[in-house]
């Protein structure tokens, strides 16, 4: 007799090991999602084969989406959190985390073309940070190694604009909805955006030092 060899409906078999990793599900559902897979097992000798058959549940956890905030505007070649920008970081993500203390914070920072200062888009996104991190004055005490920070400068990374409210807090005129802070929540067990890359912890980075921002 031989040994027993194994098929699946779905999925593959490493010896007699099911492995689920290459089953396909709905990259557009955030919702959890199952798939059955049949595994069958044959077992022969010289006169007859004999068969049996299990099913077996894949679950697919459900993705847990970051909370996309409105955007923090800034005029030209400023790097300043004016009031509305306060109010976004002080109001609306600090509901969040409070409600959620778990979760983290990506704050994306951009300019656009016309802007003369090279770091720019940094400094935007180091003052940000400050707001939620000083933990004095008006300034909330988010631990900085749960605040991203990026700074892709002029690249939009295919992010939308949102201005929410915040749209007459600074002039208006050409490019001025790319000189921005994207924020993000992301939730306890959550998922990075796919737009926020080589973004490094608050907390390495010299946040500390600004200060609560005025």
């Amino acid at each position: 007799m031989r040994g027993p060899t194994f098929t699946a409906s779905d999925g593959s078999i490493q010896g007699d090991q099911f492995d689920s990793s290459s089953l396909v599900f709905d990259s557009a559902s955030n919702a959890e999602q199952r798939k059955t897979v049949t595994i069958t097992a044959a077992c022969a000798d010289d006169k007859n084969t004999g068969t049996g058959t299990t099913q077996v549940e894949v679950i697919k956890k459900a993705t847990i989406a970051p909370i996309r905030l409105p955007d923090i505007l800034f005029s030209r070649d400023s790097a300043r959190v004016n009031n509305c920008g306060k109010r976004i970081l002080l109001e609306q993500l600090r509901s969040y985390y409070e409600r959620d203390s778990g979760g983290s914070v990506a704050l994306v920072g951009h300019q656009s073309s016309d802007e003369k200062p090279t770091n720019l888009a940094e400094q935007r996104a180091l003052n940000s940070a400050a707001v939620i991190t000083a933990g004095s004055g008006v300034c909330l005490s988010v631990p900085a190694s749960r605040v991203q920070v990026s700074s892709p400068g002029t690249d939009q990374m295919g992010v939308s604009f949102d201005s929410n409210f915040c749209q007459s807090s600074v002039p208006a005129g050409p490019e001025a909805e790319m000189r921005r802070v994207v924020v993000w929540f992301i939730p306890s067990g959550g998922q990075m955006p796919a737009s926020v890359t080589n973004s490094q912890a608050a907390s390495s980075l010299p946040v500390a030092n600004l200060g609560c921002p005025k």
